[in-house]
């Protein structure tokens, strides 16, 4: 990317760099590893760039030093990642680029370490997935309502990136929506049925609806941030979701069916999903 950015210095540019580091396999640098406290003499079976299926064949038996071992090389791998990206930004200032290059990092989720008894990311819509960083540095000449240190308190989904560019851009205060709306959808032949969720949270409470059973969980996101018990508080609960209801028809968003039977895939294409611990075995 660096090098890249040497030899189009002097273009008008738009850039998506991937960073991938923080994902399955945990498998980052040994000092940075060392940096977090993992020591593979006291980690008995988590080693460096364990496979994401001998994960799961160790979920119902990890310990909690095991867990922080997993937790201290994912840690390792973010701090990895935030290095480069230094490296990208120290390129931008030495172009001189900073003044009229904007940047924006965030991510695409976040990781379970055993919270509800899993390792990963694709089955639930709780915080530990869902919050994620998400940082602007504007271009010096068109700040706007975004200055140096200002922190937005609002939730901001994913979804209204576009906007909070464009207003970035334009130098702009940036205001976003009251509520954020997520969404996961699996389906697949070791699967009886298709998994899919809704999540609409607004400042202060997050309802989660499963279309296929109807279940709708409420949580106070203030009060309790780990989503650890449900409300029973019906009337909220139906007004949130008929919020969502609204939503979704607005967006022609609809809830999927289960497929009835398993779509092919490339042989080689199975394979990747597996190693990243989308498809079981």
């Amino acid at each position: 990317m660096v090098a890249w950015l040497d030899g189009h210095a002097k273009e008008r540019f738009f850039v998506w760099a991937h960073f991938f580091d923080p994902h399955f396999n945990y498998d980052p640098p040994d000092e940075h590893a060392r940096a977090f406290g993992f020591d593979p003499a006291a980690c008995g079976r988590i080693a460096k760039g364990i496979d994401i299926r001998e994960i799961r064949a160790l979920e119902s038996s990890l310990t909690p030093a095991e867990v922080g071992c997993l937790t201290a090389l994912y840690d390792a791998e973010i701090l990895h990642t935030d290095v480069w990206i230094g490296h990208v930004l120290a390129a931008l200032d030495r172009l001189g680029l900073a003044g009229r290059t904007l940047v924006v990092i965030s991510a695409d989720h976040g990781e379970e370490f055993m919270e509800r008894g899993r390792v990963g990311h694709e089955k639930t819509l709780f915080d530990e997935v869902l919050h994620v960083p998400l940082i602007v540095r504007p271009p010096v000449a068109t700040a706007g309502g975004f200055g140096a240190g200002t922190r937005v308190a609002t939730p901001v989904g994913t979804r209204e990136m576009g906007a909070l560019i464009g207003a970035a851009l334009a130098g702009q205060p940036f205001a976003p929506s009251r509520e954020v709306v997520s969404r996961t959808y699996l389906a697949g032949a070791n699967r009886p049925a298709a998994i899919e969720l809704f999540a609409w949270r607004t400042a202060t409470h997050k309802l989660v609806w499963r279309p296929g059973t109807g279940d709708l969980s409420l949580y106070d996101v203030v009060a309790d941030p780990g989503e650890r018990t449900k409300l029973a508080d019906p009337e909220r609960k139906e007004a949130l979701r008929q919020e969502l209801a609204r939503w979704m028809s607005a967006a022609r968003v609809e809830a999927r069916a289960a497929p009835a039977e398993r779509e092919e895939v490339r042989h080689e294409m199975e394979e990747k999903l597996k190693s990243l611990g989308y498809v079981g075995d």
